[in-house]
């Protein structure tokens, strides 16, 4: 499958919820855990109190999480990104690879 194409042919990833889906305490304790006001251990804990429904903790967490295998993708070329190799001097020869909007179009922001 060429990149920035997405499989609808088969589904591999996890059914698709809605945060209607959760108990809003749920939602509350995964919130702390993911800005780290709790650790995972104690996540597990907690929920493993509220969990009903045949859902156990473990699954309470992984169908909050996020699925990044499932992220789409783009092409490599597309012309909408400018893409270069940064190396870093190190011990270690550092390299990474930084990714931003060609151009001087608008592009999405995020407002606080």
């Amino acid at each position: 499958m060429p990149l920035g194409r997405r499989s609808t042919e088969i589904n591999v990833g996890k059914p698709t919820k809605t945060i209607k889906d959760y108990d809003p305490a749920v939602l509350d304790l995964f919130d702390a855990y993911v800005h780290g006001a709790i650790d995972r251990r104690g996540f597990i804990r907690k929920a493993g109190l509220m969990a009903l429904g045949g859902l156990t903790a473990a699954s309470l967490l992984d169908g909050l999480s996020p699925d990044y295998a499932q992220a789409m993708e783009i092409e490599r070329l597309d012309e909408r990104i400018r893409g270069e190799f940064l190396n870093y001097p190190s011990p270690d020869h550092w390299q990474a690879y930084l990714a931003k909007p060609s151009g001087t179009g608008t592009t999405g922001q995020v407002s606080w």
